[in-house]
């Protein structure tokens, strides 16, 4: 259950520690390759933290969402459906859609190419599937369409399930996305999903876990010295195995795991890793984490997929640009959005409140 309904900080620092990771991957590892094939040790670390800063938002994105159903079902008797998709609708799709407007301009004036059927699966929030060729400037609309997936799905399962089943089911389905991850490491069931949406989608069930069984697990967690933490972290970093099928399935295994250790071990634990992530400067990259992770894409692609050199030398050199870019797009845009999305949420609570909506009952 449920403790408390105030913000947990440091979910906030790690949403602006995981855009830093994805951003420090995409840098060296895409857009400026020389340094990361002159230090090699670059390429090996830099390799896996856009994935492992990915895997970071999936489970504060299920933790999150998981945590808030629990509140409101707790504060009002049942789930507002409605008040719930608009409060996504808003917080999501008009900055996201105001991104893929500005690449399809960038594109026409051939800057950063995009085809039209990349442009349609970013848009339709069905870039998690297989059928789609690779197309850097919206690629990463993947992850987008893993949270859209979840968003669209869960809050339902939420509501048809009885009370005392979900914590099951939901296992059952954590356990579902978990072997899956593994399996496909063997090239077994790998044509509908991708590798990293089954990753991903095993890491969001991770943190719906954790809200679930939130006060256990901060109780688990506050049992694990630091030092073990910061080795999880080291693990999950640096990767300390021989590549092949078996190590890769270990690997993909202890992701989420290792995550959600890392998570809630910061959350819980007062320490110097819980100060350093409410400092102000991480704080508010968290804040804007969204819009960066947005707008990062066209100023970290590979030089040879931009439509040409001047234009992959212009917006390389212009990655200084990427916070103020995603500063004004968080308050011009996303901000006032969400603001708008809780604001009708409000009104439709309100509606329900007083017998005009109508109620979403959840079974006893």
């Amino acid at each position: 259950m449920v403790q408390a309904q105030g913000r947990i900080r440091e979910l906030d620092g790690w949403r602006g520690v995981s855009i830093l990771l994805v951003l420090a991957d995409h840098a060296v590892v895409f857009a400026f390759p020389a340094a990361a094939e002159h230090y090699r040790v670059l390429s090996r670390v830099f390799g896996l933290t856009g994935a492992l800063g990915v895997d970071l938002f999936f489970v504060i994105s299920g933790f999150v969402i998981t945590r808030l159903l629990i509140i409101e079902e707790r504060d009002h008797g049942s789930i507002s459906l409605r008040g719930f998709y608009t409060r996504r609708f808003f917080r999501i799709i008009p900055v996201f859609y105001l991104f893929v407007l500005v690449v399809c301009c960038m594109s026409w004036l051939n800057w950063t190419p995009v085809g039209q059927n990349g442009v349609l699966l970013a848009a339709l929030f069905l870039r998690s599937f297989r059928f789609h060729g690779l197309d850097w400037f919206l690629a990463h609309s993947w992850s987008l369409s893993v949270e859209e997936e979840f968003y669209l799905v869960f809050p339902l399962l939420w509501v048809i399930s009885r009370p005392q089943r979900r914590p099951s089911l939901l296992c059952g389905i954590f356990g579902i996305f978990l072997i899956w991850s593994a399996l496909f490491q063997w090239d077994i069931l790998t044509k509908t999903l991708s590798g990293s949406t089954i990753v991903g989608f095993a890491c969001v069930n991770a943190g719906v876990l954790l809200a679930i069984f939130e006060e256990r697990a901060r109780h688990a967690a506050a049992k694990v010295p630091p030092w073990a933490v910061l080795l999880v972290a080291a693990f999950l970093v640096a990767r300390p195995l021989p590549y092949g099928k078996l190590t890769q399935s270990i690997y993909v295994l202890c992701i989420p795991f290792g995550v959600a250790l890392i998570l809630v071990h910061t959350a819980s634990q007062r320490g110097w890793a819980s100060f350093a992530l409410k400092t102000a400067g991480i704080q508010w990259v968290g804040l804007i984490s969204y819009s960066a992770y947005l707008w990062q894409q066209i100023f970290t692609a590979p030089a040879g997929l931009y439509g040409s050199p001047t234009a992959a030398k212009v917006f390389h050199l212009s990655l200084p640009l990427l916070f103020p870019v995603a500063a004004i797009s968080f308050y011009c845009i996303e901000r006032p959005c969400t603001r708008l999305g809780r604001r009708l949420s409000a009104n439709l609570s309100a509606q329900k409140a007083s017998g005009v909506g109508s109620k979403v009952p959840t079974e006893a």
